[in-house]
């Protein structure tokens, strides 16, 4: 008696199982040919995901900082990777200003940078140098224009050496509480913000425009909005209506020194928020 063989196959199932091994074959050949993304070098997956100079012009819809005009003499590294600056070229930045040498041109950028032609015809209108002045001494010398304190932004600040995210935030949030800088020495009250950093932003910006501020009059405030007046709080704000109940009208702000012990500097700060009449 003759039996069929368990492996014979019809021809339909013959050509499915041909069709099965020339897929798998496809596929073996395409994941030895074709490089997966973790084979990818970083620096090539950072330029694949970098957003383009272009877009850093202006807000954008996730809230990001736009990208101002800036010094390139103080260019670091997330500015950098903004903008499409290579490690390279950074470097070279870097190296020349070490030795005190100062870039004063677009084009002097882009000598010393060596930055790729394309991305600096991108970022050129960006770049910020100081102007100069005649001066019979020394020759030319910069005139630097310090921009407003009350205007920057947390990004800007960040390029500054010795400010991090943590500090330029505190500065825009104490700035917010004042109601604006109406004093350069204000950033100095700063929580953490060390007395040389505080000197290096001041160094770059300055107080252009001070905020207008509603005075409110002392003899006439109540508590919670007199505990919540910068440089006041709750327990100095206690002492003067005590000392209002007792005394009447608080005819010169310089009667507080009675009570609570003021600086001159202490004064002129309290002068900014309130008044006697």
């Amino acid at each position: 008696m003759i039996s069929m063989s368990r492996f014979c196959f019809s021809k339909g199932q013959r050509s499915g199982i041909f069709f099965l091994i020339l897929i798998l074959l496809f596929v073996n050949i395409a994941m030895v040919f074709v490089p997966s993304r973790s084979e990818l070098s970083v620096a090539e997956y950072a330029i694949s995901n970098q957003k383009s100079p272009d877009t850093l012009k202006s807000p954008n819809v996730s809230g990001e900082d736009p990208v101002y005009k800036f010094n390139p003499n103080y260019i670091d590294d997330a500015l950098g990777y903004r903008l499409g600056v290579s490690a390279t070229e950074l470097d070279r930045i870097y190296a020349y200003r070490k030795h005190g040498k100062f870039m004063n041109s677009a084009e002097e950028f882009r000598e010393v940078s060596e930055i790729a032609v394309g991305r600096y015809h991108k970022i050129k209108d960006l770049l910020r140098f100081p102007e100069f002045k005649a001066d019979d001494k020394y020759g030319y010398v910069p005139i630097v224009k310090k921009r407003d304190l009350n205007a920057v932004d947390s990004f800007e600040l960040r390029s500054i050496n010795g400010v991090g995210k943590v500090l330029s935030a505190r500065i825009i949030h104490y700035r917010n509480k004042l109601g604006g800088y109406s004093l350069p020495g204000q950033l100095k009250e700063v929580y953490g913000l060390k007395p040389a950093v505080a000197a290096r932003i001041l160094r770059r910006y300055e107080v252009v425009t001070p905020p207008e501020i509603a005075k409110l009059d002392i003899n006439t405030i109540g508590l919670k909005a007199l505990a919540v007046t910068p440089y006041i709080g709750w327990e100095f704000a206690r002492k003067i209506l005590v000392y209002r109940s007792h005394n009447g009208r608080i005819r010169s702000l310089e009667e507080l020194t009675k009570f609570h012990t003021l600086t001159e500097d202490d004064l002129v700060r309290i002068r900014l928020y309130l008044k006697t009449e």
